[in-house]
């Protein structure tokens, strides 16, 4: 068996030696580590090479969430390998992270994606963030198929790429990721796995820190382009059902969390940034192209 891991990189500055130490501890469960880097003017191709990655600089113009990510899962296929492991430059690997997410795509054959559980380290994240985190990431593991999407809708293609492994046989025969995809390329790979008649699973004990600290206006940039994705996507809610349920979950949810938290003046700052949000989400759906 044969895992590779890959990582997309941007400028990831002086912490990227952290994650790649990180990964280092856990180096025997990968046979190679692929870098590739959208031309960073600081000191992250540098890094990589201290710790002996496979490193490709592409122009910034090349690189898409998707397209880049098809490219390389094309280049570990022709290789050979079975699995790929995709993360992001900003997530620190827990304890016996990349064993536990292993073991679970291994165990079953059916699995096209195995994604970890984010959490947020609140040294440097924020309240919101941490609930948000809790809500999408179960302290239970869970595999979902087609038979799931009666009860769970949307649900049942959450992923996040941010880390998870994917079966390369299986991306294969669905053609990899899509080449034009700018944002939520994982979710729309879960999707063509659950078509095609495979599973996407979850495994809660593949634990990372993954903290982005966003402010109010990069809450409505990030959700201006996820209203664009399921524009040009329609087809996904119209198989899956539409997301406001699940947000109105999480922003009652929030509101509790805070309360219990004696956090009670923090409340019209979370009513402010899902604001922004729900109205990023309708520009974004209603207004593409703008």
């Amino acid at each position: 068996m044969k895992v590779a891991l890959a990582i997309p990189t941007y400028n990831a500055g002086n912490e990227f030696r952290t994650v790649l130490t990180l990964i280092n501890q856990q180096r025997n469960l990968v046979d190679a580590i692929k870098i590739i880097d959208s031309t960073s003017v600081d000191n992250t191709v540098a890094i990589a090479k201290e710790f002996n990655c496979d490193i490709e600089v592409i122009d910034q113009s090349e690189f898409s969430h998707g397209g880049t990510r098809r490219k390389i899962a094309i280049e570990y296929s022709k290789k050979g390998y079975d699995y790929l492991i995709f993360m992001t430059q900003d997530v620190y690997l827990q304890n016996r992270a990349l064993s536990k997410l292993i073991d679970y795509i291994v165990s079953d054959s059916q699995l096209g994606v195995v994604y970890g559980r984010q959490e947020v380290d609140l040294s440097t994240g924020n309240l919101f963030e941490y609930y948000a985190r809790s809500f999408n990431y179960s302290s239970h593991s869970y595999t979902r198929t087609k038979a799931d999407i009666r009860e769970q809708g949307i649900k049942t293609i959450f992923s996040s790429d941010a880390f998870a492994i994917y079966n390369l046989s299986i991306l294969k025969q669905i053609d990899f990721f899509e080449d034009t995809t700018e944002v939520s390329e994982d979710m729309l790979i879960a999707h063509k796995i659950i078509n095609a008649g495979y599973s996407v699973g979850y495994c809660s004990e593949a634990k990372v820190y993954h903290t982005h600290n966003y402010n109010v206006l990069d809450e409505y940039k990030r959700y201006k382009e996820i209203g664009k994705f399921y524009k040009k996507n329609s087809g996904i809610l119209d198989n899956y059902g539409k997301t406001s349920s699940n947000g109105i979950k999480l922003v009652l949810g929030e509101i509790k969390f805070l309360i219990a938290k004696g956090k009670i003046l923090l409340i019209p700052k979370s009513v402010i940034r899902n604001s922004a949000k729900f109205i990023g989400h309708k520009v974004g759906y209603y207004k593409t192209g703008k």
